[in-house]
């Protein structure tokens, strides 16, 4: 390898590294349903956008994808180019793009995150101190914080598609006070939120 290989070798991973802030890219993912911690692998030549139809990929961007996969109102399944290195990776999912990565879980369901995560706080948490807990946690937006509905004390935080979204429910799981955290999910062929 040359030195000019090796120099663009590190600038691109340096790229990476200044353009994703807080995400983590470790190998191993997975998020939490209550106490239990579920695994998640990757499948990295999939993405979906939670734009859909209502925005047209750069020009950058559409160099790296292939075809869709599937379409549903607001969201498009992509297949993506295999042979994607990890600073194109990060044209697609670096903020404020509304790419998320895909997942497969234990049981094969194809799922991807739109940028939503639901908080319930336990029984008896005044409202007060729940709005107090809300500047408490580094990044977190409080106009980002939307009541549930159908929790009294349940809430949807806002946040960037994908791994920043995982990695902000991730971060919260244990807190005192917290009963759920949990990221909203989108699964393939279904074409909705769980």
């Amino acid at each position: 390898m040359s030195v000019k290989n090796i120099k663009a070798y590190f600038l691109g991973m340096l790229f990476v590294l200044i353009a994703m802030p807080g995400i983590s890219w470790a190998s191993d993912y997975y998020w939490f349903d209550g106490d239990r911690r579920l695994e998640l692998r990757p499948v990295p030549e999939l993405a979906v956008d939670f734009r859909g139809d209502r925005w047209h990929p750069s020009a950058r961007q559409m160099r790296l994808i292939t075809s869709v996969k599937e379409a549903y109102p607001g969201v498009l399944l992509y297949q993506l180019d295999p042979d994607l290195s990890a600073t194109q990776q990060a044209v697609l999912f670096n903020p404020p793009s509304a790419f998320s990565p895909v997942f497969e879980d234990s049981g094969g369901l194809l799922k991807a995150l739109p940028g939503e995560v639901t908080v319930i706080f336990k029984q008896g948490m005044s409202q007060k101190t729940i709005r107090t807990f809300w500047g408490t946690i580094e990044g977190i937006n409080v106009e980002d914080v939307k009541p549930l509905g159908w929790h009294p004390q349940g809430y949807i935080l806002q946040a960037a598609p994908g791994l920043a979204a995982l990695n902000l429910a991730n971060s919260l799981v244990g807190h005192p006070g917290i009963a759920l955290v949990a990221p909203n999910w989108w699964r393939s062929g279904v074409g909705n939120l769980d």
